[in-house]
C-alpha cells in the first residue's frame, strides 16, 4: 500500500505457491514529502503481519504547481431491505443528503467531484464492492475519497463486522454482507 492505497491488485501477481522466500520488485511513484508504504505477504495459507515505513521524498526536479485534488464519494443508504424486518426510515435520505452536499463542493477545494450513490435495492454487496474498487482504481495519490454508509451493521459472532447490504441475510452476514475491517 502507498498512503493506504493498493499499488497493485494482489490477484494480478503470480502465486508464489509454497515458496519460503522470494523477491518482488515494484516501482512506486512517491509524492514530495512524507509517503507511507505498507508491505505484507500472503499465500493460500496465511497472510503476514503488515510492516509500515515512512519515506520522505526530497529529490527530483521541481514540477508544475500541484493541482487541486479530485473528490470521490460513494454514498450508500439502505432503508429498504429484501428482508423487510430490517427496513429503516432515514438511511436513504441521509445518503442522498450527503451526496448532494459533496456534489456542491466542485470548484472550491476540489478540481472535480465524482459522486456515486447506491440506494436501497441498488446497494447490493456486488454493487458496493464494485463502487469501492472503482474509487481505488480512479483516485490518485493526492485525491480524497469518502465512503458514507447508512444502514445496519452486524458482527458475525467471530469478531468480523459486516455492513448489511440490501440483499444481506441478518442470520448469515458472511453470505451477502459487506465485510468491514474493524
Amino acid at each position: 500500500l502507498h498512503d493506504g492505497r493498493p499499488v497493485f491488485e494482489a490477484s494480478s501477481r503470480p502465486d508464489a505457491g509454497d515458496a519460503k522466500e522470494g523477491r518482488l520488485d515494484e516501482k512506486v511513484k512517491l509524492k514530495p514529502g512524507l509517503n507511507t508504504i505498507t508491505l505484507s505477504a500472503a499465500n493460500r495459507f496465511a497472510r503476514s503481519n503488515p510492516v509500515t515505513l515512512t519515506v520522505r521524498f526530497v529529490g527530483g526536479p521541481a514540477g508544475p504547481p500541484e493541482e487541486k485534488p479530485d473528490l470521490f464519494v460513494l454514498a450508500v443508504g439502505v432503508s429498504r431491505h429484501l428482508d423487510e424486518k430490517l427496513n429503516l426510515n432515514f438511511a436513504r435520505v441521509d445518503a442522498e443528503a450527503v451526496a448532494e452536499f459533496f456534489e456542491r463542493q466542485k470548484g472550491g477545494l476540489y478540481r472535480r467531484v465524482h459522486v456515486s450513490t447506491l440506494l436501497d435495492e441498488q446497494a447490493s454487496r456486488v454493487n458496493i464492492e464494485s463502487g469501492l474498487r472503482r474509487i481505488m482504481e480512479e483516485a490518485g495519490p493526492n485525491d480524497l475519497s469518502v465512503l458514507f454508509l447508512a444502514g445496519h451493521g452486524r458482527d458475525n459472532g467471530l469478531g468480523d463486522y459486516y455492513f448489511l447490504s440490501y440483499d444481506a441475510d441478518i442470520d448469515d452476514p458472511n453470505a451477502l454482507g459487506v465485510p468491514w475491517p474493524v
